[in-house]
């Protein structure tokens, strides 16, 4: 696993470093995005092995992120996980949104 690349798409500029900072100490190589577009763009060009995504993200937003994704054969395969800090009192809800399960709290695409 080790130096798999992962794709962390944050708004939140201190965010992004702290999950980047835990990325690197696991030995993974963190790769930044801070919007849908740039996210998208990255994506297109690289191909990560996952993606840990804001869902309340600028344009396109998180949801969308998704859906693209999940309609193209070429990055369907690609594993989105939540940031986790996106949960409101009813995950579920939000959840079954185009095809994202929700696994013991964790947002898995």
């Amino acid at each position: 696993m080790m130096g798999e690349r992962i794709l962390v798409v944050e708004d939140d500029e201190d965010m992004r470093t702290v999950l980047e900072e835990i990325l690197k100490e696991e030995d993974y190589r963190a790769i930044l995005a801070q919007s849908g577009e740039e996210a998208l763009k990255i994506i297109r060009d690289q191909l990560p092995d996952l993606i840990i995504l804001d869902l309340k993200i600028p344009k396109p937003n998180g949801f969308e992120v998704t859906t693209l994704l999940k309609d193209n054969f070429r990055t369907a395969h690609i594993p989105v996980m939540d940031d986790f800090r996106n949960w409101c009192l009813a995950p579920e809800a939000s959840a079954s949104f185009q095809g994202i399960q929700l696994y013991d709290k964790q947002l898995v695409v």
